[in-house]
């Protein structure tokens, strides 16, 4: 019951901020976060889900990430804990990956960090590429049926945007998948 209650509540919010983000009332609210911290919290929090499935999950983060940056961190949380989450709930063996990256300094207290996470998972066709961004929208093509409402990606992607960033994604069928977005 209590899992039930939880899951039509997370559908019930998704649906909220789509609302939000199509009536451009959603907002961001960037504060200082200790970002090694909020990627251990995503991370401990999916493990266990991972590990259930019998897959290998790690975490690559470069000795100079920055301790503290300036970011809304409830909205990359929901951007990770979403890639992530699909990662572990499409892949069956093998393994998911979260990395982060310096990518382009721009002055000495200041630099952009690209997320990715990759998966070995069943991949996604090139029919299913087209929309997968869209309201509403599964990839199908050769994937077992999973729950979900189909807007955790499209959530995600406008998110990142509003953020200043593009959320992308490279895959090959039966090989897996990789989400990015640099912030």
């Amino acid at each position: 019951v209590q899992a039930s209650g939880e899951h039509l509540l997370s559908m019930i919010n998704e649906v909220l901020d789509l609302s939000k983000i199509e009536a451009g009332k959603l907002e961001l609210r960037p504060a200082p976060l200790h970002l090694p911290q909020l990627l251990r919290d995503i991370t401990a929090n999916l493990s266990p889900r991972a590990q259930e499935k019998g897959l290998e999950f790690q975490v690559v983060l470069p000795d100079q990430l920055p301790q503290s940056v300036l970011a809304d961190a409830q909205k990359l949380r929901q951007v990770l804990d979403n890639l992530l989450s699909n990662a572990v709930k499409f892949t069956a063996q093998g393994r998911v990956t979260l990395r982060a990256a310096i990518d382009r300094p721009t002055s000495p207290d200041s630099c952009y960090v690209t997320f990715s996470v990759t998966d070995t998972g069943v991949g996604i066709s090139e029919s299913d590429l087209e929309r997968l961004f869209q309201p509403f929208q599964q990839a199908s093509d050769g994937r077992p049926p999973e729950p979900g409402t189909g807007l955790g990606l499209a959530i995600s992607q406008r998110i990142v945007a509003l953020m200043g960033g593009t959320l992308t994604v490279q895959s090959v069928r039966h090989s897996g998948s990789t989400f990015s977005f640099t912030l």
